[in-house]
């Protein structure tokens, strides 16, 4: 973990080379310097960097300019060094925002000012405060015990994995599905492997009275809801016709069309709105994690499913629907993160890469050239992220989108 920089905060717009060459030398020099000497290391035993910028890296707000031109360094530093060393060894990079500490900066500028600071809390920071040190720190480790989680979309290949994530660090699966029979056995083997009290429940999140009576049935069973992650989605395949190639945009069907944002947004609105509620009630807040994808983020590449010797009007592309409810979720995801952020309710979205799950080898050749870690995921690695997402460990994370694609949106 590299968290170097001498946390320096004055109002130079244009610092002299004295200062300028100092905050470089404090921040981003070191963390190069502390990059180059364990490199060896960790790429020895495949280990992981952990580069901390700031969020003054990510966007103007006021920070000194050394400042902020350090901490974008930084974040490009790990951007390069991702790129060139997958898939042997990890870098990543988190942006904590203003931290809060006795005897720091912002201490002083209390003392001089309160209200004024109380003023930049509330026109810049949704939950009304700033991080502690602890959070930062806490954002490199999770815990998700006795709390009680819903996953929709439990069944499949990815919502299974999150579920198993759940109860292995000590939660409580709430398992939404639309076969009774099968949220049962993934509860029970859940229930028997991790010693957890999972349950399943046949929903269709489409039906809001359905969503919002097992809201009400949940709260008596558990007494409080924790956590929500907004999986389930229709997949719109890319399958073959030898007439009519419905994946294209000129010949998609209506009904298609309304399916899948049904399922993938509206459904994810009403278990927001119901399930969602009942976390705001908590007097701690909760968790709302909304799985979007890579495709959330860039355009598909179309060229991916082009096969040889196929007309044009025949070529197999993926659906426009998989962007549109993807995007969607990320906006749905800021929507969220503001509204419930005076109850402590935190709402992030992931954007998982795709998962390799059988596809012709040719495809995989092509995909895994565009991924610097030169693969696609496999279904189990999307665990860590979700728990650290959920739990408390991400306790000053909201309204972020954690792209988790082995590096598919860098390039």
């Amino acid at each position: 973990m590299v968290n170097v920089g001498d946390g320096r905060s004055v109002s130079d717009v244009l610092p002299d080379d004295e200062l300028w060459q100092k905050t470089w030398s404090s921040n981003f020099e070191s963390a190069l310097k502390t990059a180059r000497t364990f490199l060896p290391m960790l790429e020895k035993s495949k280990g992981c960097f952990l580069f901390v910028s700031s969020i003054a890296g990510l966007e103007a707000f006021g920070a000194p300019t050394d400042y902020s031109t350090a901490k974008t360094a930084i974040i490009a530093l790990a951007k390069n060094m991702a790129r060139k060393l997958a898939p042997n060894v990890r870098v990543n990079v988190i942006a904590p925002g203003n931290v809060y500490f006795k005897g720091g900066s912002w201490d002083g500028k209390i003392q001089q000012d309160k209200k004024r600071v109380d003023e930049i809390i509330k026109s810049t920071v949704p939950m009304d405060r700033f991080a502690t040190p602890q959070e930062v720190a806490d954002s490199a480790v999770f815990l998700c015990s006795d709390k009680a989680s819903f996953i929709t979309g439990a069944t499949g290949l990815l919502g299974k994995k999150y579920a198993e994530a759940v109860a292995c660090y000590g939660g409580t699966p709430i398992l939404l599905d639309l076969s009774q029979q099968s949220v049962d056995y993934l509860a029970n083997e859940l229930n028997e492997k991790y010693k957890v009290d999972s349950v399943g429940f046949e929903i269709d999140i489409t039906n809001e009275e359905k969503i919002e009576n097992n809201a009400k049935q949940l709260i008596e069973k558990f007494g409080r809801i924790d956590g929500l992650v907004n999986n389930a989605a229709n997949n719109p395949k890319v399958e073959d016709s030898s007439k009519v190639n419905f994946s294209r945009l000129e010949n998609f069907p209506i009904d298609t069309w309304n399916d899948d944002l049904s399922v993938g947004l509206t459904g994810s609105f009403l278990c927001a709105k119901h399930y969602g509620h009942k976390i705001a009630q908590n007097s701690n807040g909760g968790s709302i994690v909304n799985i979007s994808s890579d495709l959330g983020l860039i355009a598909p590449d179309q060229r991916l499913y082009k096969k040889d010797n196929v007309d044009d009007n025949l070529q197999n592309v993926k659906p426009v629907t998989y962007s549109v409810v993807k995007t969607g979720l990320i906006g749905l995801t800021r929507y969220l993160a503001t509204y419930w952020a005076d109850k402590g309710v935190r709402c992030n979205v992931m954007c998982p890469g795709g998962v390799e799950n059988g596809q012709p080898i040719d495809f995989l050749k092509e995909v895994n050239a565009r991924i610097p870690m030169g693969r696609m995921a496999k279904s189990d690695e999307y665990q860590g992220t979700l728990i650290w997402m959920l739990s408390d460990a991400s306790s000053y994370l909201n309204g972020s989108i954690v792209p988790v694609d082995g590096g598919r949106t860098v390039w």
